[in-house]
């Protein structure tokens, strides 16, 4: 039987040695020094070891004291080595959801193009994870599962249902919107500036009031990524160029006959100029087309900013009023 005295005269031999204490522990010494507590056991008539820890962060009473709990699963029929794995991938979160979710991810990846392994586990990661990726995987029930998917569904409407809030008050072409960067908006400065790649041309948004709004609520939604409206399947990259007209699409308006998103610039151009007063060439330069003045100068993109800045305030609070307005009759469809 071992004392805490003997213990510590113990020295590293040439080989292992083992020093007995009694109900089947023992100290296992190696030659290069490690001393570790082992244990002797029976279950389902095989022999087995059991690791307790090493010495001296593993006293001997400690030691003892395990190798008793030990002793007392066997006697109940519970390996204790199959015990003390459960209770380790339950502390690593085995059990749990995502545990299970990128063990799958790992086995299936082989038979998957790389573009979908890292695509999938980028939704996971996004998307279902951070709500049930810590619930136990036997707990999850199908409503747990209808609502993430609900979650998923009612913030992609919701962005895009911001897209099209923003789309008529800024009247840029449709793809400038959809590929706006939060890097390229001030919030503060109340300006979005951004380079066209169609006509190569660097360009100012002044933010009216209402646009500020929406956008510092959008960016609880979005603000962590790069877009301000990133895709539906990957948020690495813009919303699809049709998001604008599907939406449309889903309002009930015939895209073809009715309206388009890059419909919203000649609505503006035409109603900036005849109902509320503004000069073509501040209209001109807002909408970022190339077209020289009397002097034969081009766009500029910083000719006519405040009154651009005026212009899109008021044109924000036309907007506005056309949807609090009592006296504006709602259009319907004419039935046959």
């Amino acid at each position: 039987m071992l004392t805490d005295a003997k213990i510590r005269k113990i020295k590293p031999e040439l080989t292992t040695k083992r020093y007995t204490d009694e109900k089947g522990m023992y100290l296992e010494v190696t030659p290069k020094g490690g001393m570790y507590w082992r244990m002797k056991y029976r279950i389902g008539g095989k022999e087995n070891r059991y690791s307790i820890g090493t010495y001296p962060a593993i006293t001997l009473a400690e030691a003892r004291k395990r190798r008793d709990e030990a002793r007392q699963q066997v006697e109940q029929g519970i390996d204790p080595n199959q015990a003390k794995q459960q209770a380790k991938r339950e502390l690593e979160g085995a059990d749990t959801f995502e545990y299970v979710a990128r063990e799958w991810h790992t086995k299936k990846s082989t038979q998957w193009a790389s573009s979908t392994v890292v695509k999938l586990l980028r939704r996971l990661e996004m998307d279902i994870f951070p709500y049930i990726g810590k619930q136990p995987i036997v707990a999850v029930t199908a409503p747990d599962l209808l609502r993430v998917i609900q979650r998923i569904e009612s913030r992609s409407i919701d962005t895009a249902y911001r897209a099209l809030q923003l789309a008529p008050m800024f009247f840029t072409r449709i793809g400038e919107l959809r590929t706006a960067r939060w890097a390229d908006i001030d919030l503060d400065a109340a300006e979005w500036r951004f380079y066209i790649t169609k006509t190569k041309q660097d360009h100012i948004v002044t933010l009216p009031t209402q646009a500020v709004a929406i956008l510092r609520d959008l960016q609880q939604l979005t603000g962590s990524f790069e877009y301000v409206f990133y895709g539906a399947r990957d948020r690495r990259k813009p919303m699809s160029d049709a998001a604008i007209n599907a939406s449309l699409l889903r309002m009930g308006y015939d895209t073809k006959t009715e309206i388009t998103g890059h419909g919203f610039r000649a609505t503006a151009r035409t109603i900036l100029h005849e109902r509320l007063g503004f000069e073509r060439d501040v209209i001109e330069h807002q909408l970022a087309h190339s077209v020289g003045d009397a002097l034969g100068t081009a766009y500029n993109r910083t000719k006519f900013l405040e009154q651009r800045r005026t212009m899109m305030q008021a044109w924000a609070d036309y907007l506005e009023g056309l949807r609090t307005d009592s006296n504006v009759i709602p259009f319907g469809r004419v039935s046959a």
